[in-house]
């Protein structure tokens, strides 16, 4: 490999580990530099590009700018007030997400594995630490259960002092989980490849994913498993035995492993069907609790700023209270509106590049359950970047339709 190749792509996995940081770092995202660091990527992107954009780039980032704009406007006229700078930043998120699919184009799957290998190992060795009970010291100050030492993230139980779960450079464990599931998914499509040729960055993958103990994170996983069976095994007989067999494993794990058991009959025993309005910070609670606001505006949503976006509840509970809600799904579709979600899965569904859409789509509505991963710029690359796979769009079966007709007739 010559040294210009080599440069280019050092060049591309650093713009893929800076996505990475801006889309869940506590170092970069929390505080005064979490409010413009979106800007800065942007900057260094177009830098990087040199202003050589796409025509079709520059028309997807008109598009989606128009859209959010609308939904931004509707709002105001809506609720009276929306957040300025929130909604100016979550339309540079969009921006950057466009550009880096564009400017990394079929590169970015190798990228985005290769980056998350190396921070999968780093997290390991740190955890490694972690599970004696040895703390590192912090380098940046966040919230109380959490020290940042910007490559690695300490999370422990206030009650007992442990650290036991792997949070990986992100907030919580279920971050990391759900950031090493979406590279995966990058290679969904070529989930035969995969393995022959990357074989150790899977397994690194999959051990990592463990380390984390995540409820969502091993759900997902289970999905995409028994999915890609059904896909890749041409017998049916087999299909159903790989699936029987998935689903087999999937109730032992929830019979014999405590923190996934308890933590699931928990969330349904402890959410109050009955007075929703309550604060619950289970998924299912905060489903319960989103769909008073979804009701009240579902096309264009209650607005990023808590003073419209949980305007029902202001009076009752605290800014800090009311951002530990839980369901990114619901939470999304409340805060951007359901014209937003639509826009979003349709964009992934349309993506010509990719094969096996409701893999990805299911895959993605699922990770929602857990995280407000649409608060961050990285989950937004998926109707834009290249998967790998040239399918037929829409408009090219009608033309192909109408061709073969007119050759018949």
């Amino acid at each position: 490999m010559n040294k210009w190749l080599i440069d280019r792509q050092l060049v591309r996995d650093f713009l893929v580990l800076l996505f990475f940081f801006i889309s869940g770092n506590p170092a970069f995202t929390q505080g005064l530099l979490g409010k413009y660091v979106n800007i800065l990527m942007f900057l260094v992107i177009l830098a990087i590009v040199h202003f050589k954009i796409p025509v079709k780039c520059w028309k997807e980032m008109l598009r989606w700018s128009f859209l959010l704009g609308m939904i931004f406007m509707f709002q105001f006229f809506l609720l009276g007030h929306i957040t300025i700078l929130g909604s100016a930043n979550y339309v540079i998120k969009m921006m950057c997400a466009i550009m880096l699919a564009f400017t990394l184009g079929d590169s970015a799957r190798d990228s985005a594995l290769r980056v998350m290998t190396v921070l999968c190992l780093i997290s390991l060795f740190f955890y490694s630490f972690n599970l004696f009970g040895i703390r590192f010291p912090s380098l940046v100050d966040i919230q109380s259960k959490s020290q940042s030492l910007i490559i690695y993230t300490q999370t422990w139980d206030d009650e007992t002092g442990s650290l036991f779960r792997n949070s990986g450079p992100f907030w919580e464990p279920g971050a990391f989980a759900g950031y090493i599931i979406l590279v995966l998914l990058l290679q969904i499509d070529q989930v035969n490849e995969l393995w022959k040729r990357h074989k150790y960055e899977v397994i690194v993958l999959f051990i990592t994913l463990l380390t984390t103990t995540s409820t969502t994170g091993y759900i997902v996983m289970m999905f995409l498993l028994v999915y890609n069976a059904v896909k890749l095994i041409d017998n049916k007989y087999l299909s159903v035995a790989s699936v029987a067999l998935l689903l087999a494993i999937s109730v032992f794990s929830f019979v014999n492993f405590d923190f996934l058991g308890e933590k699931l009959q928990n969330e349904v025993v402890n959410m109050d069907i009955e007075n929703p309005s309550m604060l619950n910070y289970s998924r299912l609670g905060s489903l319960m609790f989103d769909a008073q606001y979804i009701a009240s505006h579902p096309l264009f949503g209650n607005g990023l700023d808590n003073s419209t976006r949980f305007r029902f509840h202001n009076d009752v509970f605290t800014d800090e209270e009311l951002s530990g809600f839980g369901n990114g799904f619901t939470g999304s579709i409340a805060s951007m509106g359901l014209l937003f979600m639509l826009a979003f899965i349709l964009g992934i569904y349309f993506n010509p590049t990719l094969k096996r859409k409701w893999g990805v789509i299911l895959s993605v509505i699922l990770l929602l359950q857990g995280e407000y991963f649409l608060n961050y710029p990285l989950i937004m690359i998926l109707p834009f970047v290249d998967f790998g796979s040239e399918t037929v769009n829409t408009k090219q079966k009608f033309k192909l339709i109408w061709r073969k007709k007119g050759i018949e007739g």
